[in-house]
């Protein structure tokens, strides 16, 4: 994978003759795909973010597209990384393979046959070791689909550099070819030469499978190109729901955002609702006992009118009490005197 360097349109305050570090995205596609899946989409957002405060929009374009693998793909990926011997003979052992095919060489594939189906069988068991070691069980379903994938390398030079490069996002698949047990699927024409005992017939089978050899070849030829178109087809189909997917997640991710802060400026108004809510009762309860204080007083002022007002009575009836002591006594003073 190329070397992408950082765009020469920088932010005008860069000072003239800055040496901008570059980016490797092999190495981005080493670190995520070494993370186990729910760790990957998180930290490849962070790295396409950094690309992007960087000014690179188009490695964080390329960073945004990498895709979150699926378990057995990751697991796969695992076996590249913690078990580099078992890996180095496997792709050997692909090769082989793939050279007795073409060669039509029926015992020597029969032979290597066993070898790869042992082979795969501790691969596999590997990958479901290195998974477990790292927290993630896996299933049935994903260890037939790590399985499938090493089938796929042993039958396909491009599956075998796609899987040696410990980047896979899904499982890859054997192509049609190939049976299961890592022989060429039987069929008209398709069959490999099988060695004989006989030395009468060992003359004309050579001869037959030599003459047969260009049509198989050709055979195969075509059934990889048809099966290239198939998996480009399928690739761009999975391109384009990634992308579907990746938009309906970016919207997801901005929709949640707008719930949280709606979610939070709802709770603040709570909280002001709140406080008003205690304000106004205490001023309910202040009002109240102004309220009570307000009778209070008038009562005490209406009580107080009324003694006064009985006190001013009792005070006038006491002027008219001694001023009619004072008349009597007037009176009686100023009567006639004896002579």
């Amino acid at each position: 994978m190329p070397v992408v360097g950082r765009r020469p349109h920088g932010p005008r305050h860069r000072p003239t003759g800055e040496v901008r570090p570059t980016v490797n995205l092999e190495a981005v596609a080493d670190e995520l795909y070494a993370l186990r899946p729910s760790a990957f989409t998180a930290t490849r957002d962070a790295r396409a973010r950094e690309a992007r405060r960087a000014g690179d929009r188009d490695l964080a374009t390329r960073i945004s597209a990498l895709r979150r693998p699926t378990l057995a793909a990751w697991a796969a990926n695992l076996l590249v990384r913690e078990h580099a011997e078992e890996t180095a003979r496997f792709l050997a052992l692909g090769e082989q393979l793939r050279r007795a095919y073409q060669d039509l060489d029926g015992g020597r594939l029969r032979e290597l046959a066993r070898t790869q189906r042992e082979l795969i069988r501790a691969l596999a068991r590997s990958a479901l070791d290195s998974a477990a070691a790292s927290g993630q069980s896996l299933g049935e379903g994903a260890r037939r689909e790590v399985e499938q994938t090493l089938q796929a390398v042993l039958a396909d030079p491009d599956a075998a550099d796609q899987w040696s490069a410990g980047h896979l996002a899904t499982s890859l698949t054997p192509p049609t070819d190939f049976s299961s047990t890592g022989l060429p699927a039987a069929g008209p024409g398709r069959a490999p030469a099988r060695t004989s005992t006989r030395p009468a017939k060992e003359r004309s089978t050579k001869e037959r499978s030599a003459k047969e050899r260009p049509a198989k070849v050709a055979d195969l030829d075509r059934a990889r190109d048809r099966r290239r178109r198939r998996e480009e087809e399928a690739d761009e189909a999975r391109r384009a729901a990634e992308q579907a997917a990746g938009e309906a997640a970016e919207e997801a991710r901005r929709a949640e955002e707008e719930r949280v802060a709606a979610d939070d400026a709802l709770a603040r108004a709570k909280e002001r609702s709140t406080a008003a809510d205690r304000r106004l009762t205490a001023a309910r309860d202040e009002l109240r006992d102004a309220e009570r204080e307000q009778q209070a007083a008038a009562d005490a002022e209406r009580d107080a009118h009324t003694r006064a007002q009985d006190a001013s009575r009792g005070a006038r009836a006491a002027r008219r009490s001694a001023d009619r002591a004072t008349r009597e006594a007037d009176r009686r003073r100023s009567g006639p005197r004896t002579r």
